[in-house]
Order: structure tokens, then sequence, then C-alpha cells
């Protein structure tokens, strides 16, 4: 078990999902196919069109695990390692 500080020194490294820069966004959908939770989502849309990605964890789901941002192309998934927010 590690101490109180330590905890919360190792939870400020994780990098969490916070959403998609829908301006950065090429709707490559990697992110989509990669994530293990399916936390990101795009809606269904006719042959050819491009929709917006959304990304949603309303329960906090999310294991931290950096596939999306790693794949990301262009670096379009918002993070923030704050666990307050």
């Amino acid at each position: 078990m590690f101490s109180p500080l330590i905890n919360k020194i190792v939870e400020s490294l994780i990098l969490r999902v916070q959403g998609i820069d829908h301006e950065k966004c090429i709707k490559c959908v990697e992110c989509v196919k990669i994530c293990p939770l399916s936390l990101f989502y795009k809606p269904t849309t006719k042959v050819g069109e491009k929709r917006k990605i959304f990304f949603e964890d309303p329960h906090g789901n999310c294991n931290a695990c950096e596939l999306c941002i790693e794949i990301c192309p262009t670096d379009a998934i918002i993070v923030n390692n704050n666990p307050e927010n």
C-alpha cells in the first residue's frame, strides 16, 4: 500500500481523455476502432459521409490505457491529467 502522497502523484501522471478536438479530428475512426471499452463512437452515417466522432464516458470507465492518444494521427484527443476535472 502506497502513502496517500504517492497515490496522488501517480494519479496526477495518468492522462484522462476529456474529449475530441473537432478542429483537429480528421474522422479517421482509429480511436473508435482501438478503444477497448468502446468509449468513442461515430453516429450512423450515409455511405461516404464523414461525421464527428464523439467520446462519452459518463461513469468514468476509461482505464487510461492511452491507446487512443497514441494512434490519433492529428493529436485530436483532449486529455487532462488533473483527477479533479
